[in-house]
């Protein structure tokens, strides 16, 4: 299980990870209609052959703002749904370790992520450490649009499950998921968003 006691490593792992194993391009996206307020999902794989998803969506807040939201362990079931409950096993300011009770579509699994938090970059980027699902791999970036005041958001999740369940029911399940998910989002920063206001 990944440690937060060398934090130092762990970030220059996760780095590698994710250099690796996540495939996207920004170029490929077409923002027009994204621009407008539509939800892109996709079913992708990564260069490992993992399949997952990719969500690109905008929001209408500042970095600041939707930093907090996205770093808000506090909220995180109301934010993000999906989530029974959960638990922060460890954290420092370059990551945390979280324990996690969840719906999966079509039954509840456990499991532990190492989340590493690169607010330099905008970037938040987890592992699996632990529990029942073999290989977890997934991103959040925030980036600049040519539109003043609005943000977007790429979201990628990679998940591989031990057999039995039915893989391809999971995914369709994870593409609806995101979709509520980045309403939820958009939703809960119009109403809170004073939450993530710089003091």
């Amino acid at each position: 299980m990944i440690s937060l006691a060398n934090p130092k490593r762990n970030c220059l792992l996760l780095a590698l990870i994710i250099c690796r194993c996540l495939a996207f391009s920004h170029s490929a996206i077409d923002t027009s209609k994204v621009y407008k307020g539509d939800i892109d999902v996709d079913l992708v794989s990564n260069t490992d052959g993992i399949s997952g998803i990719k969500a690109v969506f905008t929001i209408d807040a500042s970095l600041t703002e939707i930093w907090g939201m996205l770093n808000d362990y506090h909220n995180y079931k109301l934010i993000y749904g999906g989530i029974d409950s959960l638990k922060i096993l460890e954290q420092d300011k370059s990551g945390i370790l979280i324990e996690f009770w969840s719906d999966a579509v079509i039954k509840k699994i456990h499991f532990v992520l190492y989340r590493n938090i690169q607010q330099t970059y905008h970037t938040i980027t987890w592992k699996n450490a632990g529990g029942e699902i073999e290989y977890i791999r997934g991103s959040w970036e925030i980036n600049e649009t040519s539109i003043p005041g609005k943000k977007l958001l790429v979201y990628q999740s990679y998940v591989k499950v031990k057999s039995g369940i039915n893989t391809w029911l999971i995914r369709q399940g994870a593409k609806m998921k995101a979709q509520s998910m980045a309403r939820n989002m958009r939703e809960w920063m119009m109403k809170n968003r004073k939450l993530y206001a710089v003091k």
